[in-house]
């Protein structure tokens, strides 16, 4: 049987364990993309997309996203493929028909025409997919491979689900959510491989970086919500997949736990480019090339509705609607299921007064001479 798409992604790149967003707001988000700075920052900061087009690239766009299509910045690119698969009431019945699998099909369309062109041009591509926040049509025989003998069959539309869960929630209720989630995740895998075939049968993949990364993860039950709801700063929302294969057959099974944020891609596709003009953020090709790095001692995380985080290696302090801080463990407590910041009320308190710092750094423009950390608040106690 052949080997899951991410899984063989995985295998032949390198994973970065703890790649964190800054902001769920995904026209936010961008600007970190893009821009290589601060989600929450506004500037006038170039773009990976002029970089690319001022060194000759061919810059394009190709999206189902109407917030990625319509942003700002979008404008950058020489070309802009906004995919409208139109609306769809219910579930596919084949792959073929999906949403995701259209979007990724008119992308090799795309690199296929490129590289049949007599003139080609070296080119940026770059592809935006709805993923688990767009419709959830996979067709039912994917949300309904892992349905146990007992459990009831998962629903059968293609809402997103988005909402506040009740104390007395039914737990049939998460558990279906689950089931069609993961459809979508196979939906997702089975579109990667084809692009992945593509690359590899053509030849592509001899000379491309590819990069893939997720804006945002998705509540399914924790910390009493499921879907997109309300943007909190929790792990299953900030947490996202960052892997990155050079050009190649390399089969390196590499991996690193360093904190890294997505404003690290744009400096990292430029050294990679050798563009001689560097946008903001960390390249990461070191790393990959196996140098010492332990990446940022902090990650600051915002949300438009004025919540804040502070990451560290060994912490998550969160400042949510609740009068007091709320505190976890880093990286043990994965999904953040034991509080402690009544254990441990110094870290929390001296995460919250470098949480508020940052911010005000970032309202001046000045990331470069944040205060010190103290070694327990990046290294845990027992340092």
């Amino acid at each position: 049987m052949r080997d899951a798409a991410f899984d063989r992604l995985a295998s032949e790149g390198f994973v970065f364990d703890q790649a964190l967003i800054e902001q769920p707001d995904l026209q936010s988000l961008y600007r970190s993309l893009w821009q290589g700075v601060h989600s929450a920052c506004e500037n006038d900061a170039p773009t990976l997309a002029q970089l690319a087009t001022a060194h000759g690239l061919q810059t394009t766009l190709i999206t189902d996203e109407t917030l990625v299509a319509e942003h700002p910045l979008a404008s950058d690119f020489d070309e802009c493929v906004r995919f409208d698969p139109g609306d769809a009431s219910e579930v596919a019945e084949a792959i073929e028909q999906t949403q995701m699998a259209q979007l990724f099909a008119e992308a090799i369309d795309w690199l296929e025409r490129q590289s049949t062109d007599s003139e080609e041009t070296p080119s940026l591509l770059w592809l935006h997919s709805q993923g688990m926040a767009g419709l959830w049509d996979a067709p039912l025989e994917l949300r309904n491979r892992l349905v146990d003998g007992d459990d009831p069959l998962p629903p059968s539309g293609v809402e997103v689900p988005n909402e506040r869960l009740a104390d007395d929630f039914d737990p049939d209720l998460v558990l279906g959510a689950v089931h069609s989630y993961s459809g979508q995740v196979q939906l997702a895998d089975l579109c990667l491989g084809a692009l992945l075939d593509y690359l590899h049968e053509s030849g592509r993949d001899r000379d491309t970086l590819l990069l893939l990364v997720g804006t945002r993860g998705l509540s399914l039950g924790e910390h009493g919500r499921l879907g997109q709801v309300d943007d909190p700063l929790y792990e299953e929302v900030v947490h996202v997949p960052l892997m990155i294969k050079l050009p190649g057959d390399g089969d390196c099974q590499s991996r690193s736990s360093a904190l890294v944020t997505l404003r690290d891609l744009p400096a990292t596709v430029a050294a990679w480019l050798d563009l001689s003009d560097k946008p903001h953020g960390i390249n990461l090709l070191p790393i990959i090339e196996g140098e010492q790095f332990a990446g940022r001692d902090r990650v600051l995380m915002t949300s438009l509705s004025g919540e804040l985080a502070l990451r560290t290696p060994a912490w998550h302090v969160r400042l949510g609607d609740e009068q007091e801080p709320q505190l976890y463990v880093k990286p043990d407590d994965r999904w953040e299921a034991n509080e402690i910041a009544s254990r441990c009320g110094d870290i929390a308190s001296d995460l919250t007064t470098a949480a508020r710092a940052q911010v005000e750094a970032l309202r001046a423009g000045d990331f470069e001479h944040l205060p010190e950390l103290e070694a327990e608040l990046v290294e845990g106690l027992g340092s």
